[in-house]
Formats: structure tokens, C-alpha cells, sequence
């Protein structure tokens, strides 16, 4: 049988060394890990009318910021901002979900349950309804692509795309997905979809791939 003797001032010796070593390794991480500072804007401190920020555009022409909110649309600009409700605009809901900025300067809204709106660089307001059996005008994504069209994804009728006088929406897909929760276009001007049901693309507008 083996017999181990343990002597105190090894032992003591060995945890002083750990604990000095412990010490060293914190502080030299915390002296390498920046101090980040975060600025917080909410119904507090700030015009934002909604605490839920769903989505955010930055207009590059004005250098002012559009939110999306569950409470209205904002526009910050370094003059003054702007609330667009349905007290005191076109807007037929106050939960904004998603924003897109087109390259003319135009601006695509999406809502929970009122479709999308467009406002022109006049301030005009546009609006188109999902078409739904159950009348549900969710939408969850907007973008345009190279050429200029507006793609729209919605909650429960699938991906549309928006003509070019903003006076039809266009169904493209509602058998093989019904949900769109993005898209983004690439620089082949290939739309990638994130779908309930998987990933999917659509070249040159007319052919629809998946990705399992």
C-alpha cells in the first residue's frame, strides 16, 4: 500500500502561486477588453413612441434615420424628427414591421396588419393590401432590387413583388412557402429567401431554387 505524505509549505506554497496567477491572468484580459458604451433611446428619452424597434433604414441623401416601431413610424433627421400614426397620417396601423429605402429615394412600409405603404420624396402616401382570404396584411420584409422592384414577404401569402406604378401586387410564390421572413438580393441581382420551409432563391425572376 502506498503511503503519500503531503507537506503544508509545498501545499501553500503551490495554492499562493495558483491564486497570484489567477489574479495576473483576470486583470491582463480586462485590460484587454474594451469599454463599451452604449447610448439607449427609448419612450423615455426620446421621441420613439414604441419601446419594440422592428426595423431601422438610413437615408443616405439627408443622413436621417427611419423606425420602425410598434407604436408608428419614425424620422430622425439632425433637424427635428417626425411620428407618422394613423392620427395624424395615411398610416392605417401603428405597428411598423420593416422598411426598406429605394434607390430613387422612395420609401417601402411594412405593417402587421394594414400591407405595405410607399411615401415618395414629396411626403405623398401610397398603399397596397395583401390579398388574403383571411385578411391578414402582415408583411415581415421589404427590399428592392438592381432593377428596381420591390419584393414584399409576408406572414401568410408568400412573396410578392410590387409593379412599377405601386398599384398591383404581384403574387410569385404561395405554393412551395407561404412565409417570408427575409430577403436580400446579391450582386447577380439573385433574391435569397428565408422561407418556414427552407432557403430559396429566384434567378432572374423566374426560377425557384431550394436549398434543404
Amino acid at each position: 500500500m502506498n503511503t503519500y505524505i503531503c507537506y503544508p509549505k509545498a501545499f501553500f506554497k503551490a495554492v499562493l502561486l495558483l491564486f497570484f496567477y489567477s489574479i495576473f491572468t483576470f486583470f491582463s484580459f480586462a485590460q484587454n477588453t474594451p469599454a463599451w458604451h452604449f447610448d439607449t433611446y427609448n419612450d423615455k428619452n426620446s421621441s420613439i413612441p414604441h419601446n419594440f424597434i422592428n426595423d431601422l433604414a438610413f437615408d443616405k441623401s439627408d443622413n436621417s434615420l427611419w423606425i420602425a416601431t410598434g407604436g408608428g413610424l419614425v424620422h430622425w433627421s439632425e433637424k427635428d424628427s417626425t411620428i407618422y400614426t394613423p392620427k395624424n397620417s395615411e398610416l392605417k396601423d401603428y405597428g411598423v414591421k420593416c422598411i426598406a429605402i429605394g434607390k430613387d429615394g422612395d420609401k417601402y412600409i411594412g405593417t402587421y396588419g394594414a400591407g405595405v405603404y410607399k411615401i415618395d420624396a414629396k411626403g405623398k402616401f401610397s398603399h397596397l393590401q395583401v390579398p388574403s382570404k383571411s385578411n391578414k396584411n402582415t408583411v415581415l420584409c421589404l427590399v428592392e432590387d438592381q432593377n428596381k422592384t420591390v419584393w414584399v414577404g409576408t406572414e401568410e401569402e408568400g412573396l410578392f413583388r410590387i409593379d412599377s406604378e405601386f398599384k398591383v401586387l404581384v403574387s410569385v410564390e404561395r405554393i412551395a412557402f407561404t412565409r417570408v421572413f427575409e430577403v436580400i438580393v446579391d450582386k447577380e441581382n439573385t433574391k435569397w429567401i428565408a422561407t418556414e420551409r427552407g432557403l430559396y432563391t429566384l434567378d432572374n425572376d423566374t426560377r425557384l431554387k431550394i436549398y434543404p
